[in-house]
C-alpha cells in the first residue's frame, strides 16, 4: 500500500477498499462454490489487517458490519460461509 507513503490520512481508506475487494472475492467464491481451495489464502490476506481494523483509535473509521464480518471470518470460517450463502 503506497497510500501511507504519499498521504497517511488516506491509508485507512486504502485498507478499507482492499478489504472490501477481498470480501467481494470471498462472497463470489462461496456463492459459485468455485475456487474454494483458495479460500484460506484470501482469508489470510484479509486477516492481516484484523488488528488495524479492531484497534480503538482506528476502529471508528470502519463500519460495524465490516468489523462483525472480520470477527466472524477470524473466529469461525464455517459460520462465515453459512452466512454468505444465505
Amino acid at each position: 500500500m503506497n497510500a501511507e507513503k504519499n498521504n497517511p490520512a488516506l491509508y485507512p481508506y486504502a485498507i478499507q477498499g482492499y478489504l472490501n475487494a477481498n470480501f467481494a472475492v470471498l462472497s463470489g467464491m462461496i456463492a459459485s462454490n468455485m475456487f474454494m481451495e483458495r479460500f484460506d489464502e484470501v482469508r489470510s490476506n484479509i486477516l492481516k489487517y484484523k488488528k488495524q481494523m479492531l484497534q480503538k483509535k482506528t476502529a471508528i473509521q470502519y463500519a460495524n458490519r465490516d468489523k462483525a464480518k472480520m470477527l466472524i471470518l477470524w473466529l469461525s470460517p464455517k459460520l462465515f460461509i453459512r452466512m454468505t450463502r444465505k
